[in-house]
């Protein structure tokens, strides 16, 4: 049965609804768009024939509803929502969610159901399984397409990504490293199994080597690229302020018992 929303509710059946449709039926993200436009969905919308132009409606028949993406919901519901709009929504919700604990939970909660329902039906059910590793392959497929594409065009952009992926790369090396050496400080068993894995590991590639000596050949051109590659980069130490690349920048944090250091951009000074 299709229903109008009442704008009395504080939590309104519509959200209810829409709850249940994700615990029978997964995510929308899981499925394409079912209008056909070749996307990847977004969001559950009520069908076609039961969509009234000027109403919210609701129901409560989970196979009342397709999966669409953005721009066919916005194309369905009769009006075209600017960023600026669906940024002004997300932003009430988030104020909503800060202000009203009870509101909070039941968001968590139904986010948290939802999740549970979908990797319960991804357990039992392969045909599921497929379409949402499908759907997953193809998102991401076509992000990785999309962000390529822009960073040939965008010199900007193209910068803004090294100097992430870079930056990214020496914060999480260090914090895990930390968290490594503190460990193995206070676990014996831990720096034990550590240090077989070390051994295991190494003579895993001395047989590697001793078998194919082009792999030795590869291995050490590769080992040079990156080696190139990492000293073109400059460290700035958050101490005194010094320049050095990544391996000089460790030698002056031992000896000056200086910490951290933050990775220059290009323009930076």
């Amino acid at each position: 049965m299709v229903r109008r929303i009442s704008t009395e509710d504080s939590i309104s059946p519509y959200k209810h609804a829409h709850h249940n449709i994700r615990r029978e039926r997964g995510r929308a993200a899981g499925y394409p768009c079912a209008a056909g436009c070749g996307g990847q969905a977004a969001t559950w919308a009520l069908k076609a024939e039961l969509h009234v132009l000027g109403e919210h409606r609701w129901s409560a028949d989970v196979d009342d509803y397709d999966p669409l993406c953005w721009q066919c919901h916005r194309a369905r519901d009769g009006h075209t929502m600017t960023a600026e709009v669906w940024g002004k929504g997300s932003s009430i919700v988030a104020a909503r969610r800060a202000s009203d604990p009870e509101f909070s939970s039941f968001m968590v909660n139904a986010l948290r159901e939802g999740i549970a329902a979908r990797e319960e039906r991804r357990a039992t059910d392969p045909e599921f399984a497929e379409k949402l590793r499908d759907a997953a392959r193809e998102a991401g497929a076509k992000g990785v397409a999309n962000r390529e594409a822009r960073r040939k065009v965008d010199p900007e952009y193209a910068q803004k990504l090294y100097d992430a992926l870079m930056g990214n790369i020496v914060e999480r090396t260090a914090a895990r490293d930390a968290r490594n050496k503190v460990r193995r400080e206070t676990d014996p068993e831990y720096d034990a199994r550590v240090r077989a894995g070390l051994r295991k590991a190494s003579e895993a590639s001395r047989q590697r080597f001793a078998a194919d000596p082009e792999l030795v050949v590869r291995v050490k051109e590769a080992s040079s690229r990156a080696a190139s590659t990492t000293n073109r980069r400059r460290l700035k130490c958050n101490n005194c302020g010094v320049i050095r690349n990544p391996g000089n920048m460790g030698s002056h944090m031992k000896a000056s018992n200086h910490s951290g250091s933050t990775l220059i951009k290009n323009g930076d000074k």
